[in-house]
């Protein structure tokens, strides 16, 4: 009968010894992340400043518009890092040693405050990189706008060269595009100009005129194609019609009278 019972016990035993285990890896969490925890706060402060700081630039340099839906971010993330100073000291750093009874809840309060810092992370980088991209689109306005000019043009000339075998609706696309790079170019204008709606009317002017293009020189193709198979079908007949001709003129007197009508 004991016997029977080993490999229950067994299951007993390493049920309970990895309930140990888990155990003891959360109270050894509970006792080392705080620490860790406090240094990403650290470093979250200072990510606060570089943000605040990004934030104070493009308020003096950049139009509002352009950054106005990260105008909150800071102020967030500021009431984030509050409610993480409150817990790491108020209730992780102040609480007694670790015991069995509040590992629960001490592993609760460690996931709300990373949770918090990761908010607070990527409510400042959203600060940050959104300063990053209106240096880079100011960078390339100029550029972007000059090269959607240039294939806005190479697409005009191309469907005005190949009018007859065109569509008049392609002119629709090409109309299209310039509106767009004329919205971006009144745009760069501007005393204080969107460089985000500058680049992004440009491009859109440029993938315009990019896929208008394609799509002429695709149906002019489709139409040199048919031409070139219709003059080599009447090559071939006229070549036909030659050596039937030369045959019926060479054996007239076989051939009868009425093959060569």
């Amino acid at each position: 009968a004991l016997t029977s019972l080993l490999p229950e016990l067994r299951g007993s035993v390493d049920e309970s010894t990895n309930a140990i285990d888990t155990c003891r890896a959360q109270i050894a969490r509970c006792e080392t992340e705080p620490a860790q925890l406090r240094a990403q706060y650290r470093a979250m402060l200072d990510k606060q400043t570089a943000a605040y700081d990004a934030h104070l630039r493009m308020s003096k340099t950049y139009a509002r518009s352009s950054w106005a839906n990260v105008e909150g971010n800071g102020t967030e993330a500021e009431k984030r890092l509050a409610r993480v100073a409150s817990l790491l000291i108020d209730d992780l750093e102040k609480q007694k040693p670790v015991t069995v009874d509040d590992v629960d809840k001490r592993i609760k309060l460690l996931d709300l405050v990373a949770n918090l810092l990761d908010e607070a992370d990527d409510l400042l980088d959203a600060i940050i990189a959104r300063e990053t991209n209106i240096d880079d689109a100011k960078n390339r306005a100029s550029e972007e706008i000059g090269l959607a000019q240039t294939d806005i043009e190479k697409a005009e000339v191309y469907i005005t060269q190949n009018a007859d075998d065109l569509s008049s609706d392609m002119k629709r696309p090409v109309a299209n595009a310039r509106e767009h790079l004329d919205d971006a170019s009144r745009e760069l204008a501007l005393a204080q100009p969107n460089y985000l709606v500058v680049v992004k009317k440009a491009l859109l002017a440029n993938k315009e005129a990019d896929e208008i293009l394609a799509l002429a020189m695709s149906e002019h193709e489709r139409r040199e194609s048919l031409r070139q198979q219709l003059a080599s079908t009447m090559r071939l007949f006229a070549t036909s019609a030659d050596k039937s001709e030369r045959f019926i003129s060479n054996h007239s007197g076989d051939v009868g009278e009425d093959a060569s009508k």
